[in-house]
Parts: structure tokens; sequence; C-alpha cells
């Protein structure tokens, strides 16, 4: 059927970024892991600022 078809796909999609079953998946902070907050978090603002950028959401300075 057609929704068999499309939740398999949606299945497939889902497998592609999966994390390995032993893998932690906790940020820094729920690990009390205070050493790689600040590093986590900049990374995340920067990902952030990547997406935006890349779906035109902010756009970048053009120096004079």
């Amino acid at each position: 059927t057609q929704a068999g078809r499309e939740f398999a796909a949606c299945l497939s999609a889902a497998r592609l970024n999966r994390l390995a079953d032993d893998a932690d998946y906790r940020t820094p902070w729920e690990r009390d892991d205070d050493g790689a907050l600040v590093l986590y978090e900049l990374d995340m603002i920067r990902r952030s600022a990547a997406n935006m950028m890349k779906f035109d959401f902010i756009a970048m300075e053009k120096s004079a």
C-alpha cells in the first residue's frame, strides 16, 4: 500500500543518523561534564546559525 511504502521510507530516513545502541546520548550538562559544556553549547550555536543561513533565515553582513 501507499501508506506502507511511505512508512518504510520514513524508517529508512530515520536510520541514516541513528545512534549506536551503546552510544551516550546525553549532553555534557546531563553528564555533569563542565569542561565540555561550553564547547558543546558554542558548537550548537554555530550549527544553528549555519542552518539558519542555509535556509535564508539570516544573512551574513557583507563588508564594504
